[in-house]
């Protein structure tokens, strides 16, 4: 059996008393922490003692029709009946688009200083996109970076501050849009400073410089020194767009899928994610996959939708590495092969990917693609239970119960079911439930103090 989402937002991994699930934000915790759970609400009320079989068949999911991009595909169907939907992953917090409140967007900056600038003489837009890009948050991704296209870029010449800012006034595009990104995150030298930013973006602009377009669309965007105006955000993103502008197609599509600032069209983002995803950008072509993935504005095609998700793994994105993993190990779209999808699990979870931490976990308790240990799994559940997803709480809890790969500890596996069912998650309570019979008072105190220090981890950006 493997981990279920009560609220249909959750990632799902195997393991028989391990079946638990739920969404950071959709469900609501119990009004008390040793609240008994309702009759047919949680998982069967076998004894805690009883050693679990090894992880069984898991009940397919029906595709989820919200839009998403960190979506992380659902654990086998293990009787491969029909091919597993994809599901939210648990550590994700919820898409909010454009943020008012959001942290500044990263910028990618060639070097600090001297400034690197493309095509520093003339107005013209550059052939290859700039070297210093503002990176824009998407309304289902925690934020959007533009990674470097499979084709390099050309070296641009090496100029001063003084320079760049000497072009700028002189109304060259290109040192007005890379004045402006150093104003924006405070780079080289330069005071971080969204009104300048924005002046120079505007200046850039009303020259039509594709980039400096789409990051005033991310100002109006996420209102950053303008009022918030996702109709003009928009607007800004299709001038970007069509004059080819990889950042501005992404994030157009993304609007389209939404519909925020246009009217909901999957078939206009469908367009405009293969446009970007074809100039060999990574976070488009898995927007585009996950497009195919679930027929969303052209027809469902589990092939083409593993071929564009594995093109954005091999360039480094981390949640197509997760997804491309479960593809592999369902065989969705490719023939199943458990040892290569083990070793994109591991690569997305060598970069701190919670979901994928989840599957890497019921590789190593099978021994799917790799030598069954559960001491690795073990360590992977841990890992996933620290950055707070419910899937690893419940499934250390269960192992410190029956000391799989761990020293058994109840009080340990007791704090775990109840952060889990603290947050919402009822199957938690019912193995918590069970295991309180065999616990003393003082036990039970000690496992719910243990429960109230607890916090998860600050996730941090995946590194490519």
């Amino acid at each position: 059996m493997t981990i279920r989402d009560d609220c249909g937002l959750a990632l799902r991994t195997g393991l028989a008393l391990a079946a638990v699930a739920l969404t950071l934000t959709a469900c609501k915790p119990g009004k008390k922490d040793d609240a008994p759970t309702k009759p047919g609400t949680g998982a069967t009320n076998s004894a805690i003692p009883k050693p679990p079989p090894l992880p069984g068949t898991t009940p397919s999911v029906a595709v989820p029709t919200r839009s998403g991009k960190t979506n992380a595909p659902a654990v086998p169907n293990a009787t491969n009946t029909q091919p597993p939907a994809l599901v939210a992953p648990t550590n994700v917090p919820p898409p909010i688009f454009p943020a008012t409140n959001a942290a500044p967007a990263a910028i990618k900056i060639a070097t600090n200083s001297p400034v690197r600038v493309v095509n520093s003489v003339t107005n013209s837009a550059p052939t290859t996109p700039p070297l210093t890009t503002i990176t824009a948050a998407p309304p289902t991704r925690i934020a959007l970076a533009t990674p470097a296209p499979s084709k390099p870029a050309v070296e641009a010449p090496k100029i001063t501050l003084g320079e760049l800012r000497a072009n700028a006034e002189k109304g060259i595009a290109v040192a007005q849009y890379n004045l402006g990104v150093m104003c924006y995150q405070g780079l080289g030298g330069v005071k971080l400073d969204y009104d300048e930013a924005a002046k120079w973006f505007r200046k850039a602009a009303a020259q039509d410089y594709p980039q400096a377009l789409s990051n005033l669309g991310v100002m109006y965007a996420r209102g950053q020194t303008v009022k918030q105006d996702l109709a003009e955000a928009a607007r800004l993103y299709r001038l970007a767009a069509e004059k080819g502008d990889a950042l501005g197609q992404n994030n157009l599509a993304v609007m389209y899928e939404n519909g925020r600032g246009v009217k909901k069209d999957f078939i206009e983002a469908a367009k405009w994610h293969r446009k970007a995803a074809e100039q060999g950008y990574a976070m488009p072509q898995y927007n585009l996959g996950k497009m195919y993935l679930h027929g969303r504005g052209v027809p469902q095609d589990f092939e083409e939708a593993a071929r564009w998700i594995r093109r954005a793994a091999e360039q480094g994105e981390v949640e197509a590495q997760s997804d491309i993993g479960v593809m592999l190990y369902t065989g969705q779209g490719v023939l199943q092969n458990y040892a290569d999808a083990a070793q994109w699990f591991q690569q997305a979870s060598a970069r701190g990917f919670p979901p994928a931490m989840n599957y890497l976990w019921e590789a190593y308790y099978k021994g799917n693609g790799v030598k069954q240990d559960y001491a690795e799994a073990a360590q992977w559940a841990r890992k996933s239970a620290v950055a707070g997803t419910h899937e690893g709480m419940v499934n250390l809890g269960v192992m410190l119960a029956y000391g799989q790969g761990v020293t058994k500890d109840a009080v340990e596996a007791y704090k775990w079911f109840t952060i889990a069912f603290r947050q919402g998650n009822t199957r938690a309570g019912n193995y918590r439930n069970e295991l309180s019979e065999q616990l003393t008072p003082e036990e039970i105190f000690e496992g719910r103090k243990r429960a109230n220090e607890f916090k998860p981890a600050v996730p941090k950006p995946a590194a490519k």
